[in-house]
């Protein structure tokens, strides 16, 4: 069981290092299947030190992180806003305990992702979207439902089934 820190550290071992700038952000992975296997797909952006002001995501790529691989770059995007800006801030100590908890989750959503799931589970995944949501905001998940719609599908068609 991979953490999170442990998917997020394979983006150096590929080639995506190399179009992550000083000072801009990536976004958390989110889990998409391709030939059986689990693809980790970020968005790189840019954001204000406030984090109330962010760039629509510049690009994005796919890494096959059990195999230390990047699947796929582009900066094709179906986003077209260049910059949103929020009226307030995120609660700084609301997201480090969002982050605590999407971080001890995310290694259990990731062994079962999307396949059927027990009441546990379904659980699990809804504490999951629950805290990304609460470390992401409205901006970046938005970013993240448009982009990678197929995981979402998947956890809402889950979670729907009862919780």
């Amino acid at each position: 069981m991979y953490s999170l820190r442990e998917i997020k550290s394979k983006i150096f071992l590929t080639e995506a290092k190399e179009y992550i700038y000083d000072g801009m952000c990536i976004s958390e992975p989110i889990m998409t299947m391709k030939n059986n296997h689990i693809i980790d797909n970020y968005f790189v952006y840019a954001c204000d030190e406030t984090q109330t002001s962010f760039t629509r995501p510049l690009l994005c790529f796919g890494i096959l992180s059990e195999k230390n691989e990047l699947d796929y770059v582009t900066q094709e995007t179906n986003i077209t806003e260049e910059t949103i800006t929020l009226k307030s801030k995120k609660d700084i100590e609301i997201v480090n305990k969002g982050y605590e908890h999407y971080s001890e989750i995310y290694p259990k959503v990731r062994e079962f992702v999307f396949q059927d799931c027990n009441e546990e589970q379904k659980q699990l995944l809804k504490d999951y979207l629950d805290n990304l949501f609460t470390i992401s905001g409205e901006v970046l998940w938005d970013y993240y439902n448009r982009l990678f719609p197929s995981f979402f599908e998947w956890a809402n068609n889950v979670i729907e089934q009862g919780v």
